[in-house]
C-alpha cells in the first residue's frame, strides 16, 4: 500500500466481528478495516495547505495566550482572596488553593486497618438458609 509505511491494511480501526476468535461463528461484518473498505492513502496530496497549517499554529498560539492570561487573573483573585476577605474560612481555603497549585497536592497514602495493604480481592460466602 502506498504512502504512510506504518500504516498496516486494517490498521488500528480493525476490530473483528462479535464472536470471531472466541471459538464461535462471525456474527456480522464487524466494523473498522475490510468492513468499511480501506482508507486512502495518506500521501502529500491529502495534507493540509500550508495556510491552513500556519492558520493553525497562530490559533494554539492565541489559545495559549488566553488561556495564561485566564490563569493569571484566577491566582490574583486568589490572592485578593487570601489578603483582604474578612471570612478567615475564605481566607484559609484561599491560602490552601493557592499552596496546592505551587506545590502540588499532597499525596495520601492508602492503607487498610493497622497500615496493612488494602486487600485485593473479595471473598463472598452464601449460607443456605434453615
Amino acid at each position: 500500500m502506498p504512502g504512510n509505511p506504518n500504516w498496516q491494511p486494517g490498521g488500528s480501526e480493525y476490530r473483528p466481528a462479535k464472536g470471531a476468535g472466541i471459538g464461535g461463528e462471525a456474527k456480522g461484518a464487524g466494523w473498522g478495516g475490510a468492513a468499511n473498505g480501506m482508507p486512502p492513502a495518506w500521501t502529500a496530496d491529502s495534507q493540509p495547505a500550508p495556510e491552513a497549517k500556519s492558520a493553525g499554529k497562530a490559533g494554539k498560539a492565541a489559545m495559549h495566550l488566553y488561556f495564561e492570561a485566564r490563569r493569571i487573573s484566577y491566582a490574583e483573585a486568589l490572592d485578593d482572596i487570601a489578603t483582604t476577605d474578612p471570612d478567615s474560612g475564605r481566607r484559609l481555603a484561599a491560602i490552601n488553593s493557592i499552596i496546592d497549585r505551587l506545590d502540588g497536592k499532597a499525596t495520601v497514602a492508602l492503607s487498610g486497618p493497622d497500615g496493612e495493604p488494602l486487600p485485593s480481592s473479595i471473598a463472598v460466602r452464601f449460607v443456605r438458609p434453615d
